[in-house]
């Protein structure tokens, strides 16, 4: 795909879901798309759909109406295997607790999606280098401080060069050093890496600093 290339494109989307036989609607015509190199916000209140709208990203529910496309593909009638494959090579995601493997080192832990694909773990130290981690690639989730454990989740995340890396919450429990820390590393990963970067968030501060910025209201999308 060029540069610049749209790599996510979520498109007039409707998703709910059934309470005692009712139809209870979280998104109703939800739009927004997202560039490789860019870093894209979307921001609300909780209960407001960002989560969902996040799990649809990354083709882990389905809507029910509008659709979602992928470099230029409409993913309506992938398979589920076409999708996990996706997932797998294409896909990082990064969730508000890091979801880290206690039993596994850093470097370990980092080198997971690699092994996924069979490659080789070689990339791993210069990346943990680039965010710090060098002198806690052998250490283990437990020994880390909160900021470095993030820092871990989001090198595991970019080692195997996603198209699309998808951020729930990822600075909602650190402190604001340490958030400053973490937003960084994600807008350089867009610009460095040229994936394109959506961040789940409820501070405005955080989602300013995003390339482009996305509210959640009326149970849809608007460009602010």
């Amino acid at each position: 795909m060029a540069d610049n290339a749209t790599v996510l494109s979520i498109e007039n989307v409707h998703f709910g879901y059934k309470q005692a036989g009712v139809m209870v609607p979280i998104l109703s015509g939800a739009s927004f798309a997202v560039a490789a190199g860019e870093c894209a916000a979307l921001q609300g209140a909780s209960g407001t759909g960002k989560s969902t709208a996040l799990a649809l990203a990354g083709l882990l529910v389905s809507p029910q109406q509008g659709r979602i496309v992928l470099d230029g593909e409409d993913t309506t009638a992938w398979s589920e295997n076409t999708r996990a494959t996706w997932r797998r090579d294409k896909l990082g995601f990064i969730f508000q607790q890091h979801h880290l493997l206690d039993d596994f080192t850093v470097r370990e832990n980092c080198a997971l999606p690699l092994l996924w694909q069979g490659k080789d773990a070689a990339p791993v130290d210069a990346l943990l280098d680039s965010m710090g981690l060098s002198g806690r690639a052998n250490a283990y989730p437990p020994q880390l401080s909160g900021g470095e454990q993030q820092r871990a989740a989001i090198a595991r995340a970019l080692i195997h060069r996603p198209r699309l890396l998808l951020a729930d919450e990822p600075t909602g429990n650190l402190d604001p050093e340490n958030a400053a820390i973490v937003l960084k590393l994600l807008l350089d990963a867009a610009r460095k890496q040229g994936c394109a970067v959506l961040l789940v968030t409820h501070d405005p501060q955080i989602a300013a600093a995003a390339d482009k910025r996305f509210v959640m209201s009326e149970r849809s999308v608007i460009l602010k």
